[in-house]
């Protein structure tokens, strides 16, 4: 018999105690269940990773499969509404749920500075350390940054906005600032 699976399951004679080797065909029964088991390993693919507590199995290649841990990023967003001074704690301080790792942050402002470049820093409240600084360039309303002091972000930790420097002009102003993690 072709193997059911992964169209559809296979259905098997299950044979009784009394039955004899040769109903239902004991050849054709392991037959069976050797087509069965070789259309569960095509689908599944090879690797040599085995399950572990909190892996999931992922295809990670055309006919091969590995255990992974799920990555989750999550982001946390700052917004410091008007024309800022030069002052730490500009906007609301999110905890950390989670513990994670900084990868991205990215700024955005409705009316570009002027003059000199507007610099905003993320700092660690409860580690007492800036976890990376994200400028918006004079003349620009956007800019990202993927360089950090410190990274690491632990469950509990609160986070804070500060501006560090403003457009000399125009100061910049509705700014919104995303810090992007990654969360294994």
């Amino acid at each position: 018999m072709a193997a059911n699976f992964p169209t559809s399951l296979p259905s098997f004679s299950n044979p009784a105690s009394t039955d004899y080797l040769n109903s239902p065909a004991h050849a054709t029964q392991h037959a069976n269940n050797n087509d069965e088991t070789v259309a569960i390993a095509t689908k599944i693919g090879t690797g040599a990773s085995t399950p572990a507590a909190g892996k999931y199995l992922k295809g990670s290649a055309a006919g091969v499969s590995s255990w992974e841990t799920l990555t989750i990023n999550r982001a946390f967003g700052f917004f410091i509404p008007g024309y800022p001074t030069v002052a730490n704690d500009l906007s609301w301080d999110p905890i950390a749920p989670q513990t994670m790792t900084a990868i991205k942050t990215w700024a955005y402002c409705k009316t570009a500075p002027t003059g000199a470049t507007l610099t905003m820093s993320i700092y660690n409240i409860t580690q007492a350390k800036v976890v990376g600084t994200v400028d918006i360039t004079a003349t620009n309303t956007s800019g990202n940054s993927t360089s950090y002091t410190t990274a690491a972000i632990t469950q509990g930790d609160v986070l804070r906005l500060d501006v560090t420097s403003i457009g000399s002009t125009i100061a910049g102003a509705d700014i919104t600032v995303i810090l992007e993690c990654t969360q294994p």
